[in-house]
């Protein structure tokens, strides 16, 4: 009995020293806590695929904003184009979006992206995904932007924040 005390102690300190590890190079290296969030979130959420999409409207033609097919903010500075997303980067949804089972959906062209694969579930005002892959470029029309820029990208839910 003795022996398997022993054993559970190393166990919970080695456990324990691993973890302040991490911790440590998550905060001194943030690159390294984005993987590490992107890979919890692969392991832990559910995976999917969204539409993404910005424009530039007609009046301001400096600030790329969520169209209403994308609904999704970039929690990071720098460029938002579709080709500027990148794996571990966090969206947040600015209103109601229909996030999708990835039926198909790839590389090829023409896409078998669609509106019409199945919806798993819908993201809410402030939920947030982080992106796993870009899959197709793909813009619709919309007449309140006059340049827009976007596509598929496969995701999975995530926490927006430390407490949530």
């Amino acid at each position: 009995m003795k022996y398997l005390i022993e054993k559970a102690d190393s166990l919970a300190k080695l456990s324990a020293a691993f973890i302040i590890i991490m911790a440590l190079l998550t905060t001194l290296i943030p690159p390294l806590g984005k993987y590490a969030k992107a890979f919890a979130a692969m392991r832990f959420g559910t995976i999917g695929v969204l539409k993404y999409e910005v424009g530039l409207s007609s009046g301001d033609d400096t600030i790329w904003k969520p169209t209403s097919a994308g609904n999704l903010f970039l929690l990071r500075p720098g460029n938002r184009g579709f080709a500027d997303l990148r794996f571990g980067d966090v969206l947040q949804s600015k209103g109601p979006n229909r996030f999708r089972e990835n039926n198909g959906c790839g590389l090829r062209v023409p896409t078998n992206c669609s509106t019409s694969s199945p919806e798993i579930f819908k993201l809410t005002v402030g939920q947030c995904v982080v992106v796993l892959d870009l899959l197709n470029p793909d813009s619709g029309l919309d007449n309140e932007f006059v340049d827009k820029d976007g596509g598929w990208v496969r995701v999975a839910t995530t926490p927006c924040g430390l407490f949530e």
